[in-house]
């Protein structure tokens, strides 16, 4: 959900953000299709999930903020957004991968 999310607000920010913000933005889509790459490729073998097709409704919320938000203050929406969003894509991998050394 987070790689979808990410992809898609780099998305808007290419159109709507400033150099910096742009350049961020194909970095995020770059590397979150490639670790939605991977996720998929790990789950379709050994691990066996379902993945979301789709964005959850909060998810839709704060794209749509970010679809409304003129160019002046485009950064006050989408920066704290990729703050947070990272903030707690760490705290995922830090908890699984603290999960997944004590099941080992």
């Amino acid at each position: 959900m987070s790689d979808m999310l990410e992809i898609e607000a780099a998305k808007i920010a290419r159109q709507k953000g400033d150099a910096d913000e742009k350049a961020f933005a194909a970095k995020m889509i770059t590397d979150h299709t490639k670790t939605s790459s991977d996720l998929k490729r790990m789950v379709s073998g050994d691990l066996k999930a379902a993945l979301p097709t789709s964005l959850d409704d909060s998810s839709q919320k704060k794209l749509g903020k970010l679809r409304d938000a003129k160019p002046d203050n485009f950064a006050s929406e989408y920066d704290p957004m990729q703050v947070s969003a990272h903030k707690d894509a760490t705290s995922l991998f830090e908890r699984y991968s603290k999960a997944a050394t004590i099941r080992s």
